[in-house]
């Protein structure tokens, strides 16, 4: 404020009882101060600086050519629920209650103010929101004119009529305004204001603030300034961070910058301000006082000199139920308690900065989509390895803008091409392993413009620690074309030989490659059904490689190619150069199996260790040719513990069982045992009597790591066609991908053995909890049938 505001106000100050500023807002409205000349509904403050007005002449093209709303934009804001299970820093299986987005209405000078409406108009906000129609920090809406000339009048000294700044503005804001009456309106924002402010870049270097907030009472977050900025920036060691991780992801195309320490700043990239008022308070007075008190400290302006800054609150005391919540294209965000530490929280708010919605699962529900930051993230101040889903991946890069170079996107499956695409896909956490030809992301059109996204979800490099459907592919289904702000859902994922199809189109996954670098997913999408593809070059063909055709494949010249040699070049009975009788091709007039000498070992009897079936005295370590071991993988989804899963597996050859690998669902050591029965598990599931315990044992595991291979004593055999069920219980937990398949459903088939879905128990045969695909490999190896 001017010395001559400052004296303007005490000389006011003397000759008149102290006015409150609500008061005198209604003091103005009443008529008891001159209105007109006090302030024109025509004239708005400017962020042009201090007592600079925005006259009539100005553009705003706002809906109204008077520039009578306030409002310069409007910006909608995502809360991110506190999760109900957080067990050791990492969500578990709940997630917290749906909080829908809010709405506050931005002045030009920055400063905010609740919008409110009735439930009618917040859910036409919330779905223009989605649809595009609507889009924060970009476009505003008519409010009420009665609380449009309130705020207006609230931004000016009630005498003076000068704009007010930093704590004075922050006492005269309103609590709130109206939405007009009926249907939203909504309008082109005043972008002018926005000049300099970047909503929606991903790309270039990023100055980032982080403001430790400290109340009237004291209260903060226990770390320090120092604390702060090493948990975001990294300054002093901490390897796991919101810096390292948004770099990480962007491979290096989002870089974060920040203030050194010194002067203002209390440590790299943050500072501490103190605010006049408590926490118990609402967030929006909370969040223009911070404002107000950041930039009196440093004279910057928060919404322009700096791309994204972060407030850090001691806890939340009013309307609580978040951890963190952030405008959507736009600039700040704000962190409650431990969560401004844990980078999956720091890495899904400003996702929403950059104009990201919420990702849903298979459930239906918000936050669920744990394949990727935007859903519910990862809950950890140490595990953070994890980056966004194809949809996301697509609106970030899908004009060139972003992080990922547009030809690794494969943009608009065609129904040409005989309606069928084949790519091979790279996960994002490889992305910089990525040859020419691969792909990050597809996209299938629809024809309207919610369309379906497919990548490959590689849990390896900077996406390591991903929490949801590891090496899967993974299919998303978001609106607005997948360019802008729209909640996306995860529709299916899916491993190899299995399929999806919706809308006509089908996403099969050929086959899938973790065993090298990239890993990499080959993938069809078709009209219709895909063809089964078979790029094996092991199996044996139609008539045998080695078998000559009834013509010979190369007939002999008439002619030797080169003459021969007067003698031979070395004593062999024939020069190597003279052409036989017969082409190289045809096959000699005795086997060439048959030694020119006798045998140094005794001919293989018939039924003995060589003769290629492995019988009835033979095994894997008598006779490991006859009897090699096989393994038939389920690689599901891995998105649900359980302490006691049955399923089925069927011999479709006679074989026998050596071993059993599971994914352990905690980090514990525990007791661990496997059940049997010859016979299925349907109606046998609160049987205790029909199982009997096969093995038993002490079993150590890593969450969601795969245990050792488990040897289940002595062995089962299984004949063709006969079915054998298992129930597994753990204390350690194993992991299956929950779907709705019945125990009947055959999950998986190699040639020699089927497995079937299962179901999880909550107690031993008691209670089912659900169904699904147990992720598991088995060990056997194929015998000669009714040997064992």
């Amino acid at each position: 404020m001017t010395n001559a505001l400052h004296l303007f106000s005490f000389l006011a100050a003397a000759v008149s009882p102290r006015v409150d500023y609500a008061e005198a807002q209604q003091r103005q409205l009443r008529g008891i101060f001159d209105i007109d000349r006090v302030v024109d509904p025509h004239i708005i403050p400017s962020v042009d600086g201090p007592g600079v007005l925005a006259s009539d002449g100005d553009d705003f093209s706002n809906g109204g050519s008077d520039g009578s709303n306030p409002c310069a934009t409007v910006i909608a804001i995502d809360y991110l629920p506190i999760p109900k299970e957080d067990v050791d820093g990492r969500l578990l299986e709940e997630d917290g209650d749906d909080i829908g987005e809010e709405f506050v209405c931005e002045l030009e000078n920055g400063y905010t103010v609740p919008i409110t409406g009735s439930p009618e108009q917040l859910s036409e906000m919330r779905a223009r929101l989605n649809d595009g129609t609507f889009v924060s920090a970009e476009n505003s809406v008519e409010i009420d004119a009665g609380d449009a000339s309130m705020l207006a009048a609230s931004l000016v000294h009630p005498i003076s009529g000068m704009p007010l700044e930093g704590e004075e503005l922050v006492q005269a804001l309103p609590s709130e305004v109206s939405l007009a009456p009926g249907p939203v309106k909504v309008t082109a924002g005043r972008r002018r204001l926005a000049e300099g402010r970047r909503l929606a870049q991903y790309n270039g270097d990023m100055k980032v603030l982080v403001v430790r907030v400290i109340d009237k009472r004291g209260r903060a977050v226990p770390e320090d300034a120092r604390g702060v900025s090493d948990k975001w920036f990294g300054t002093y060691g901490d390897s796991v961070t919101f810096k390292s991780q948004i770099e990480a992801c962007s491979f290096n195309q989002f870089k974060v910058s920040y203030d050194e320490k010194g002067g203002d700043y209390d440590d790299h990239g943050v500072v501490e301000v103190e605010i006049g008022i408590e926490l118990s308070t609402s967030q929006s007075n909370i969040r223009n006082a911070v404002r107000a008190a950041v930039e009196g400290k440093t004279g910057k302006k928060l919404n322009k000199d700096y791309d994204f800054v972060a407030y850090v609150l001691e806890k939340c005391y009013k309307s609580c139920g978040w951890a963190a919540y952030a405008y959507i294209n736009s600039w700040n965000s704000v962190y409650q308690n431990r969560y401004f530490k844990f980078v999956g929280v720091q890495i899904h708010e400003i996702g929403h900065n950059l104009n990201l919605a919420h990702s849903g699962g298979l459930d239906g529900r918000t936050y669920t989509d744990h394949t990727g930051m935007m859903g519910n993230p990862l809950y950890s101040d140490n595990v953070g390895k994890m980056c966004y889903n194809p949809a996301k991946n697509y609106q970030i890069s899908y004009d060139g803008r972003g992080w990922y170079d547009q030809k690794y996107i494969y943009d608009a499956f065609p129904e040409s091409n005989g309606g069928h695409w084949r790519g091979t896909f790279v996960g994002v956490g490889e992305y910089d392993k990525i040859q020419d030809g691969q792909y990050i992301v597809a996209k299938i059109e629809s024809g309207g413009s919610d369309d379906l996204f497919v990548g490959f979800n590689r849990a390896a490099g900077v996406n390591a620690d991903n929490d949801e459907a590891d090496d899967l592919v993974t299919i998303i289904e978001t609106g607005n074309n997948g360019q802008s702000y729209h909640t996306s859902s995860l529709k299916k994922y899916i491993g190899e030989g299995q399929s999806f199809s919706t809308g006509g189109k089908t996403v099969r996954v050929n086959s899938i490659d973790t065993s090298k670098v990239p890993g990499t997913a080959d993938v069809s999408i078709c009209q219709g059904s895909c063809p089964e593809i078979d790029d094996s070059t092991d199996g044996p063909t139609v008539t045998p490689t080695d078998t000559p055709s009834i013509v010979p494949s190369l007939s002999p010249s008439r002619e030797p190619s080169n003459p021969p040699v007067p003698k031979p070049t070395d004593p062999t009975a024939t020069p190597i150069d003279v052409p036989s009788a017969l082409p190289s091709a045809s096959p000699s007039h005795s086997p060439s199996t048959t030694p020119s000498f006798p045998p140094s070992d005794p001919p293989v009897p018939a039924g003995g260790c060589g003769d290629g079936i492995c019988g009835e005295d033979e095994t894997p370590e008598s006779c490991n040719s006859d009897c090699p071991i096989e393994v038939l993988s389920l690689n599901t989804a891995k998105d649900t513990k359980a302490k006691f899963f049955c399923f089925s597996l069927e011999g479709e050859k006679d074989v026998v069982l050596t071993d059993m690998q599971f994914v352990a669902a905690k980090d514990k050591e525990g007791e661990f045992e496997i059940l049997t029965r010859r016979g299925g598990v349907a109606g046998y599931e609160f049987d205790p009597g029909a199982w009997e315990t096969h093995m038993s044992m002490n079993l150590k595991g890593k969450k969601k790591m795969k245990t050792e291979k488990i040897d289940i004593g002595s062995e089962i055999y299984i004949p063709a066609g006969v079915t054998q069920s298992f129930c597994i219980s753990s204390k350690v937990g194993v992991m299956y991908g929950k779907n709705n398949n019945s125990v009947t459903s055959m999950a998986k088939s190699d040639g020699n053995l089927k497995i079937f879905s299962g179901v999880e128990m909550k107690k031993m045969f008691d209670k089912i909890k659900g169904n699904g695909d147990l992720d598991v490999g088995i060990s056997y190896y194929v015998v000669k049938p009714g040997s064992h």
